[in-house]
């Protein structure tokens, strides 16, 4: 990542992160070393909702976008207990995907597929959840998608 985005984003000014992006707009798309953490995961674990929000409206697609440890910002929202960052991303998820849905008859699959990615421990966001014992992140993630309670991770548990 590039490190004037990086510190504009660390300290969330909104000012210098539009001005970033209006002058070179790839840049937002180039995660950071080692981590692989792009601005979006940055903005999950922060909790500036709009500095996530303005990420969003350029760069939905960063949202599938994995960190060296297989997280998505959802899971990286979730680890930090950010709950407005958590149903923000829940959902515009479910939009996003039924926008770029080629309706072959999945949208209803695919609605959930980004709730469901698995991280390199086979963690899926709801097991990072009940891990951070925050309730109404647990909530908003069953609401959004009660059948991923029986998805076990790599030793074989279920949220």
């Amino acid at each position: 990542m590039d490190p004037r985005l990086y510190e504009a984003a660390r300290a969330g000014n909104l000012i210098k992160l539009k001005e970033l992006l209006a002058k070179e707009p790839a840049i937002a798309c180039l995660p950071s070393r080692p981590t692989r953490n792009t601005i979006l995961h940055m903005a999950a674990k922060v909790d500036n909702l709009s500095m996530l929000e303005l990420i969003w409206h350029h760069y939905p697609q960063l949202i599938e976008k994995k960190n060296s440890r297989g997280n998505t910002p959802l899971h990286i929202a979730i680890q930090a207990g950010n709950l407005s960052i958590v149903t923000y991303l829940i959902d515009h998820v479910q939009h996003f995907i039924s926008s770029v849905s080629a309706g072959d008859g999945e949208e209803e699959n695919n609605k959930y597929v980004l709730l469901r990615v698995p991280n390199k421990d086979g963690d899926i966001p709801l097991h990072e959840a009940v891990r951070g014992r925050n309730p109404r992140v647990i909530e908003a993630l069953l609401r959004a998608d009660p059948k991923s309670a029986f998805i076990a991770n790599k030793n074989r548990e279920s949220p």
